[in-house]
C-alpha cells in the first residue's frame, strides 16, 4: 500500500479525474483495495487519512499559525519611526505573508470558478478579509472521500460547489462503479451543458408560438434534460462513448435533482425569454439596430443585451452567470441563438 501511494503521489495530488481512474484500475489489477474499508491495520489507514484529509487542509491552518507571530511582526513595523524605513518594511511583511497565507480561500480564488458547476444555479463567491469577514463555496470530493479518502486532497477531486448540490443533494453518494469506472459527469473533464442541454417539451413541434395562449400568456410546459448526440467537428463519438456521457449525465440529473429544481423554480425565467424572443424577433431587431446605430453596433450586441449573455461562447464554467445554461440551452432550441 505504502509503495503504491509513493509511486502514484504526483497523479493523486495533481492528476485529473482520468488519471484517478487509471490508478484505481492499476490498483484493481494489482489486488489493492484502495476503499476506506480496506483490510490494512489502524496505524497504516490513520496515515492515509492524515496525508488525504481535505478537513484539516480546509480549516485555514497555515493563516491561524502565523496569526499570532504576524501581529508581534506588525507591533515591531508600527514602533519604527523612519517612515521610508517603515514603509519598506511594511510592504516586506505584506509579501511574506502572502507567501504563506495559502489556504482553501486561496486554492478557490485559483480555481475562479463563478458559479456552481453542477446546477449554475447559484454563485459561488470567495471573499476573505480578516477584519471585514468571509465567505467561500464548499468544496464537493467528486469521488467521495468516505469511499476513497485517498483522494481526499486531490485538487481535481475537489469541485466548488453550492451547499443544496454538495451537502443537501449529493452527499457521499458513488460517482464511481464497482468496476472503479465514472458513472457520472465530472465538471471538470465532461462538463454538463454541453452533452445534456434544457429543452422544452413542444410535442414534435418545433413551432414555440403554440405555448401561446390567445391571451398572449405561456401555457404550462415541461422542462427536460436531452442527450445531446450531435457533436462538433473533430469531437464525434462512437455509438458506445455517446451511450456512456448519457448515462453519465442522467446520473447528474438524479443526483442533483436538475430537471425536479428547474420545473419548479425557473420555468419563469423561459417565460420571460419566450416574450423578449417574440418581441425583438429579426425584424424587430434589424430595425433597432437600424434606427439606433450609436446604441446598437450589430444585431449579436443587441442579442447579447436581450439575453444578458454571451451569444458567441459556449457555458464556461469560469464565466458563466447563474441559469445562463438554461437561457442559451431553450434559445439554441427556438432558433433564436
Amino acid at each position: 500500500m505504502k509503495e503504491f501511494i509513493n509511486s502514484n503521489f504526483e497523479d493523486i495530488i495533481i492528476g485529473d479525474i482520468n488519471k484517478h481512474l487509471m490508478i484505481l484500475e492499476k490498483a484493481i489489477k494489482s489486488g489493492i483495495n484502495l476503499e476506506r474499508q480496506q483490510n490494512i491495520n489502524s496505524k497504516r489507514r490513520n496515515v492515509v487519512k492524515y496525508v488525504f484529509d481535505y478537513d484539516k487542509f480546509s480549516k485555514n491552518s497555515l493563516l491561524i499559525r502565523y496569526k499570532n507571530e504576524s501581529k508581534k511582526i506588525h507591533d515591531i513595523v508600527d514602533s519604527i519611526k523612519d517612515k521610508k524605513l517603515k514603509m519598506m518594511a511594511s510592504k516586506f511583511v505584506e509579501e511574506r505573508n502572502n507567501k504563506v497565507k495559502w489556504s482553501a480561500y486561496e486554492l478557490l480564488r485559483s480555481i475562479g470558478v463563478k458559479t456552481c458547476p453542477y446546477c449554475n444555479r447559484s454563485y459561488v463567491s470567495v471573499f476573505y478579509d480578516e477584519s471585514r469577514g468571509k465567505t467561500r463555496p464548499e468544496l464537493d470530493h467528486f469521488i467521495s472521500k468516505s469511499e476513497y479518502g485517498l483522494f481526499g486532497l486531490s485538487l481535481f477531486n475537489l469541485i466548488p460547489s453550492c451547499h443544496i448540490c454538495n451537502s443537501n443533494l449529493k452527499g457521499d453518494q458513488k460517482v464511481l462503479a464497482a468496476s472503479g469506472e465514472l458513472i457520472a459527469l465530472s465538471p471538470y473533464i465532461d462538463g454538463f451543458s454541453h452533452y445534456y442541454p434544457f429543452k422544452i417539451d413542444l410535442s414534435n413541434s418545433k413551432n414555440y408560438d403554440l405555448l401561446f395562449d390567445i391571451e398572449n400568456k405561456v401555457q404550462d410546459y415541461e422542462l427536460k434534460l436531452m442527450p445531446r448526440f450531435i457533436f462538433k467537428p473533430g469531437e464525434c463519438k462512437s455509438i458506445q462513448e455517446q451511450h456512456i456521457l448519457h448515462q453519465r449525465a442522467i446520473s447528474n440529473d438524479r443526483i442533483f435533482r436538475l430537471s425536479d429544481i428547474y420545473n419548479r423554480e425557473h420555468k419563469e425565467l423561459i417565460d420571460d425569454l419566450l416574450l423578449k424572443v417574440r418581441i425583438y424577433n429579426e425584424s424587430n431587431i434589424e430595425e433597432l439596430v437600424s434606427v439606433y446605430p450609436d446604441l446598437f453596433k450589430s444585431k449579436r450586441e443587441l442579442r447579447q443585451l436581450i439575453l444578458d449573455i454571451d451569444v458567441e461562447k459556449e457555458v464556461n464554467i469560469k464565466k458563466s452567470r447563474v441559469t445562463e445554461k438554461l437561457i442559451r440551452d431553450i434559445s439554441k432550441q427556438i432558433g433564436y441563438l
